[in-house]
């Protein structure tokens, strides 16, 4: 039987679309789904989606929703359209090369499509350029530390309405 894929935040508002308060329902069809928890949000995706720890969500312009999944080291969009997930970053598995995540954290969309995330335990912010294979370091990636050029394990990111 058909079920349907959906996603909702519980009494978080209604901030912008892009980070995870602005979230909302879509509906698409399957013939079996998923669950996953995160913070107030109930994530339902294909079965063949093999998410480990989802971490972070993000909405974009078209309904499509970003997820980070930690211990697989990389990030899937899912497009309710047509109930599928296609990894967008972190192919090459755990790693601190520009197409890998050390377990990666929040994510955001900012006006252009591009997705930012949190690769925690790389210690950096990365810029990943929609339809690219490799990400750019925007803070961070210079080791652990308290120095302008460090972070220390960044565990999510948001973009303001300037970029």
């Amino acid at each position: 039987s058909a079920h349907t894929i959906w996603a909702q935040a519980l009494g978080l508002g209604s901030p912008p679309v892009g980070q995870l308060g602005g979230l909302r329902p879509f509906l698409a069809t399957t013939t079996a789904m998923q669950s996953h928890r995160l913070a107030h949000l109930l994530l339902l995706v294909p079965p063949a989606v093999a998410l480990i720890q989802p971490s972070g969500v993000a909405i974009d312009a078209d309904g499509n929703y970003l997820i980070s999944d930690m211990h697989n080291h990389c990030v899937q969009l899912c497009a309710p359209k047509n109930s599928t997930c296609t990894t967008v970053a972190g192919r090459s598995g755990k790693g601190d090369g520009r197409d890998q995540f050390n377990e990666p954290g929040g994510v955001a969309i900012d006006a252009s499509g591009n997705y930012v995330i949190a690769d925690t335990f790389n210690h950096r912010v990365q810029l990943c350029v929609r339809g690219e294979s490799e990400c750019t370091t925007v803070a961070g990636g210079h080791g652990t530390g308290s120095s302008g050029d460090q972070l220390v394990a960044p565990s999510d990111v948001a973009i303001d309405a300037d970029g």
